[in-house]
């Protein structure tokens, strides 16, 4: 299991909500993934209108390709949320 880290230079503020650094070690597989909407089978969206549902759709996703590949969701480093 990788090891995830925060960390911080000795002359950086270090903010108590985020972390100005991330260090990961003993990671064997690194995964990219992009793209993860509320799409159903057809490529429909799923859910029009109601973003609470979409955003539920769209973890479960991004959850079933991370386990795919044997890992967990704390195992996950960095996300980007976009909003429309």
């Amino acid at each position: 299991m990788p090891k995830i880290e925060n960390y911080v230079a000795p002359t950086v503020f270090d903010p108590p909500s985020y972390a100005q650094g991330v260090a990961v070690t003993g990671a064997e597989k690194i995964l990219f993934l992009s793209g993860q909407v509320a799409y159903d089978a057809n490529g429909g969206v799923m859910h029009p209108g109601d973003v609470k549902a979409q955003s539920r759709d769209a973890f479960r996703t991004l959850q079933a390709l991370v386990e795919a590949q044997g890992g967990i969701l704390a195992s996950i480093v960095k996300l980007n949320t976009y909003l429309t």
